[in-house]
C-alpha cells in the first residue's frame, strides 16, 4: 500500500511445482495497469541456463500473469518465445513485447480488460 505495508504475497499458478530445484527465478518486469492490475513477466523455473553454444545465460519469461491488487491471479498469458521485456500501452489495451532471438523482435496482442474483471 501507499504506506511501504505489504499487502500480499503473490504466488503464480505453478508455484512450488519445482520446489526441489534451487535458484528458481520467478518474476520479472512487473508493472501496474489500467489501476487495477498488477502485469509480471514468469519465468518459474532456474535463473541460468546454457544456451544452444554452452554457454551460461540468464533465463527469460515466456509468460505473462495478470493478478489484481488483491493478489488473486486473473489470467496467463503463454507468449510460447522468450522475451526481454514488456510495457502496457493503457491507451490502446495492449501489452507490447520485445522478443528474444526471433527475426520479428516487436510484438503486441490486445488486451479484453472487461474479460479479466
Amino acid at each position: 500500500n501507499a504506506d511501504g505495508s505489504l499487502r500480499a504475497n503473490i504466488y503464480g499458478p505453478e508455484w512450488m511445482k519445482n520446489k526441489d530445484l534451487k535458484n528458481i527465478y520467478y518474476y520479472a518486469n512487473v508493472e501496474i495497469c489500467f489501476g487495477k492490475f498488477i502485469v509480471a513477466g514468469y519465468v518459474g523455473d532456474v535463473g541460468v541456463i546454457m544456451d544452444k553454444n554452452m554457454r551460461y545465460r540468464g533465463n527469460l519469461p515466456k509468460k505473462i500473469l495478470m493478478f489484481d491488487f488483491s493478489g488473486n491471479h486473473k489470467a496467463t498469458l503463454d507468449l510460447g518465445f522468450e522475451f526481454t521485456s514488456f510495457c502496457v500501452d493503457e491507451e490502446n489495451s495492449r501489452i507490447i513485447v520485445n522478443f528474444s532471438g526471433r527475426e520479428n523482435p516487436l510484438g503486441y496482442f490486445e488486451l479484453n480488460v472487461s474479460e479479466l474483471e
